[in-house]
């Protein structure tokens, strides 16, 4: 993956007069990784947490954690494809004010 060199003069614009659309289509993954990532640390805290606390605890933390993880990674992926669609939406309608 390789980003272009207007990636941090686009970053730190802050009149916001040119849009990170592709930049962002290409950096999203990375975000994803590092969602998921964290989705599966916090699963490990919540189930050595549990297994801290005592048994019952512990084996009710293995339960919670895989739900905990999928949820996190669900609606990190649902809110990484919204941002993506409205991106889409951006670039197709600025085509069509150019044509």
């Amino acid at each position: 993956m390789s980003l272009s060199k207007n990636f941090f003069l686009r970053l730190f614009d802050f009149s916001f007069s040119k849009f990170m659309a592709v930049e962002a289509v290409e950096i999203v993954g990375i975000f994803y990784v590092i969602g998921i990532i964290f989705a599966a640390l916090m699963a490990i805290v919540i189930i050595t947490e549990g297994f801290n606390n005592g048994l019952t605890l512990g084996i009710g933390s293995l339960v919670l954690a895989p739900l905990v993880f999928s949820s996190y990674v669900i609606l990190l992926r649902i809110g990484l494809e919204e941002i993506l669609v409205a991106l889409g939406i951006n670039e197709k309608t600025k085509q069509l004010e150019n044509s």
